[in-house]
């Protein structure tokens, strides 16, 4: 899959990013632990920083950053960082039609990022009991 990234990206965004999405959120600490992270933690802080400031993540407090809906299209090879602008399906095969801007034509993942959403909103409740 083609992910559409920016020219202010680096290699260890899409890192970062992939690890948000399964682990459902994480700090700079957190990602800093991981095995296939290749920076350390002072450039993982910056680079969250970063993608918080151009929507792909979103602070939850506390250090820990959480997946936009923008961020998950990007993960999916839906959301044109570069472009600020959703790409749409054009068929049953999932071929990609540039240029289509609503967020309702992201139609093939929305039930995961509700999902995505969900888990993440459940561990914080867990976390504060």
């Amino acid at each position: 899959m083609f992910r559409h990234g920016a020219d202010w990206m680096v290699i260890s965004d899409d890192r970062i990013l992939d690890i948000i999405l399964v682990e459902g959120t994480a700090s700079p600490t957190e990602l800093a632990r991981q095995d296939h992270i290749f920076v350390g933690r002072s450039h993982i802080n910056k680079r969250l920083i970063k993608l918080s400031d151009n929507e792909l993540l979103e602070q939850r407090g506390n250090g820990i950053y959480a997946l936009t809906r923008e961020g998950i299209g990007y993960i999916y090879g839906c959301y044109d960082v570069q472009d600020e602008s959703w790409i749409g399906l054009s068929d049953a095969r999932a071929s990609y039609m540039p240029n289509q801007q609503a967020d309702s034509s992201w139609s093939h993942a929305p039930d995961y990022a509700d999902m995505y959403r969900s888990r993440v909103d459940d561990a914080e409740r867990q976390a504060r009991k």
